[in-house]
Formats: C-alpha cells, sequence, structure tokens
C-alpha cells in the first residue's frame, strides 16, 4: 500500500515565521526534512489555503472575522515557503477553499493509500481511521 504523506501548509507557514525568526525558511526546510524523514512517505502533497476568503464566508459573513490582518512580512516570505514545499511534493491550492477542505478530499480520492496528515488542525481528527 502506497504511503502518502498530507502536509496542511499554512500551520507549518507560520510556525516557521514565528518561530525561526532569524531565518523562517530554514526553520520551514528543517520541519518538513524531519517529518519526512520520520514518516518515509512514497509520496508527498501539500495542502494550501489560497485566500482568506472560502464557501463558508458566503454562508456566515463573519466566518474567521476576529483574526488579525495578516502580517506584511509574513505575506512578502509566502513565496519562498511555497517555494520549499514545491521542492518536496505536489501541491494544491484551490480558491474559495481552505487546505483542510482539500485534505479531506485527498484522503477519501486516495482510498487505497495509507495517508498521513501533518497538521495541528484538530478539525482534521474527523478523517481519522485504520487508513488515515
Amino acid at each position: 500500500m502506497e504511503k502518502v504523506c498530507i502536509i496542511d501548509g499554512s500551520p507549518y507557514f507560520y510556525r516557521a515565521f514565528f518561530g525561526s525568526p532569524d531565518d523562517p525558511v530554514m526553520g520551514l526546510t528543517a520541519m518538513v526534512n524531519s517529518a519526512l524523514e520520520y514518516h518515509q512517505p512514497d509520496r508527498t502533497v501539500i495542502a494550501l489555503d489560497a485566500g482568506r476568503e472560502t464557501f463558508r464566508n458566503q454562508i456566515y459573513a463573519h466566518y474567521k472575522g476576529n483574526r488579525p490582518a495578516t502580517l506584511l512580512a509574513f505575506s512578502a516570505l509566502l513565496p519562498n515557503l511555497k517555494a520549499v514545499l514545491a521542492g518536496v511534493g505536489e501541491s494544491y491550492e484551490l480558491r474559495g477553499y481552505e487546505a483542510d477542505d482539500i485534505i479531506g478530499t485527498l484522503c477519501k480520492i486516495l482510498d487505497s493509500s495509507q495517508c498521513v496528515i501533518l497538521s495541528r488542525d484538530k478539525d482534521l481528527m474527523q478523517l481519522v481511521n485504520d487508513r488515515v
């Protein structure tokens, strides 16, 4: 059975930015390399948020409305952080959807694979089963 590692990119970006302020790109590289070395996947897929606006905002206008604006320094670094993840696997982002929507879809599509999800999002616990 193929082992697929699915990385929720956004939390890793924030963790690298705030946890490794001197060199967030190197911090992200170290975190991802460590995780991949530990899990030894056959394939790696990265799920990314494509922006703040999702279909959930159409349902509830105040969805995540209490979150502060994105720091300009963080926004400026995003292309470099995305480049790090692009070097380790396939990357998916879709306007109007969050990374966790993509992760859930991937787990469904990859139904003949063992999926390892790397994320701090507790909502993804609902995907856990004998294969995920």
